[in-house]
């Protein structure tokens, strides 16, 4: 009987003694309403660093430095099964902030990096959150994909060189043409204002072409005018609308908040890990 009582009377302790909390499945922490990822770094195949706009100063060499550290350590990450590691940036804010004023050359430093060998097996995604104009529009066209708000514009800047210098044209070209993200007329059309682009319907399916070479476009093309639309008018900065860029195949999808950008991408929101 003694021992009967004694052995009931220290399982009854050895019950009260343990952690409820240690017999419990552990459950992931769910990110407070607007903050993106929360998982260990270590953990996660996709980092989001945020951009500063405008890109001046010595801005472009920060972002590089940051996109590096992070390239390096998503290459860390054991393979995954559903594709490359993602590399987001951020442009801007969903805060009211300059969107123009970016410095030529340190917006193509950084787009040169982007299209490096350095960024080999990992895919590149930048995202709009609101209006973006001038040459800050090079890093997008230096990325695999572009996701954009709702709300945003993308633009040309408000005053630009006419004619516009055949360099800046050229790199702009180069850019549009190592990612295919942007056809090089779109590419084109931003930095040159004079220039009318058109939309066409021909035999072949639609084509992009500049309204003072549709002409010779014709002797090759059979073209239908009742489809012909006008993409940028010529004789002010050339913009396009988030809905505009996706109807034209640029913008894969559009994303107002931080949940929808990483469901969009196919990511939880824990999976998005953004960069300090």
């Amino acid at each position: 009987m003694t021992t009967n009582f004694i052995g009931c009377f220290l399982f009854v302790v050895a019950m009260i003694s343990v952690d409820p909390g240690d017999a419990a499945e552990p459950v992931a922490d769910t990110p407070p309403v607007g903050v993106v990822g929360t998982r260990r770094d270590s953990e996660s195949h996709a980092r989001l660093i945020q951009v500063p706009l405008p890109i001046t100063g010595n801005v472009e060499r920060r972002l590089i430095s940051q996109i590096r550290k992070a390239v390096e350590e998503l290459k860390k990450v054991p393979e995954i099964k559903v594709g490359r590691p993602l590399l987001v940036l951020e442009l801007g804010s969903r805060d009211p902030m300059p969107s123009s004023g970016s410095e030529f050359e340190d917006c193509l430093k950084l787009a040169r990096y982007l299209v490096s060998p350095d960024l080999n097996g990992i895919k590149t995604v930048a995202y709009v959150p609101q209006t973006l104009r001038g040459h800050a529009l090079l890093v997008l066209m230096a990325c695999d994909q572009v996701l954009m708000a709702p709300d945003s514009v993308l633009g040309g800047e408000a005053k630009s060189r006419n004619p516009p210098d055949p360099t800046i044209v050229s790199s702009y070209r180069q850019i549009a043409a190592s990612r295919k993200t942007f056809p090089e007329t779109i590419a084109r059309g931003f930095v040159d204002p004079n220039q009318k682009l058109l939309r066409v319907q021909t035999e072949n399916g639609p084509f992009l072409v500049f309204a003072n070479e549709l002409p010779e476009f014709t002797k090759t093309h059979t073209i239908d005018p009742g489809e012909t639309e006008t993409i940028f008018p010529g004789g002010e900065p050339a913009s396009l609308t988030a809905r505009e860029a996706r109807n034209l195949g640029i913008v894969s999808s559009l994303a107002e908040s931080s949940a929808e950008l990483a469901s969009d991408l196919g990511l939880s929101r824990n999976d998005l890990i953004r960069d300090r």
